[in-house]
């Protein structure tokens, strides 16, 4: 029984769901706290971050290659393009390559450590944490195209974010409230076997991912 394509096919998410969340239980229950930290937070550079890295890489491959919406070529197109955008700035925020081209464009004003320096708050105190906040874009003293980079930055990330939740929404609150499985399933009229991004499996949505796939 292929498990993407038969009837129960929407379980697979909720049970893989819970088998992951049984034994990261599991794991923290037994582990001292040191060592968890070190498996799991220590800067990006732990096991557990660094493995997220390829995981993200794979789905830009991963949604071209087994695309999981229907509809036109440019809905499809679209729709992928902006799956990939997602996982790409994933990436370029876990490597941290975004300080990296601030750091290499603009080493006046960002140190190697990523963090801003050489730049002064109205009350004269230093400016300090990274260029990718408020306070660096209302800084006088921040270069132009500094600013530019981190407002373009900002924008593509959260704009494609918004753009997906507003096409995705309303047709999973829809979905949500009339407690339909998530549809994993062969339709006649060919949806795909593949779970639309924007519905979270196990939620209980079919006829709004349906609509949107």
């Amino acid at each position: 029984m292929n498990l993407l394509v038969s009837k129960r096919s929407w379980m697979l998410a909720p049970a893989v769901f819970l088998v992951s969340l049984a034994l990261l239980c599991a794991v923290w229950g037994v582990m001292e706290p040191a060592a968890l930290r070190a498996a799991f937070d220590a800067d990006g550079h732990s096991f557990v971050e660094t493995l997220t890295i390829p995981l993200f890489a794979l789905i830009v491959p991963a949604v071209w290659l087994c695309c999981p919406f229907s509809g036109s070529t440019t809905r499809k197109s679209l729709l992928c393009l902006a799956v990939s955008c997602v996982a790409i700035m994933a990436v370029v925020k876990e490597l941290d390559l975004h300080l990296a081209l601030m750091q290499y464009a603009y080493p006046d004003v960002v140190g190697a450590d990523g963090n801003v320096h050489g730049l002064v708050k109205p009350n004269g105190t230093p400016l300090s944490g990274t260029p990718f906040k408020m306070r660096f874009l209302t800084n006088g003293g921040a270069p132009f195209g500094a600013k530019l980079v981190v407002v373009s930055y900002f924008v593509l990330f959260f704009g494609v974010f918004a753009a997906m939740l507003a096409y995705f929404f309303p047709r999973l609150v829809k979905g949500f409230f009339r407690l339909h499985p998530v549809a994993w399933t062969r339709e006649r009229e060919r949806i795909p076997r593949h779970l639309p991004t924007g519905c979270p499996p196990g939620t209980g949505i079919r006829r709004g991912c349906r609509r949107t796939a």
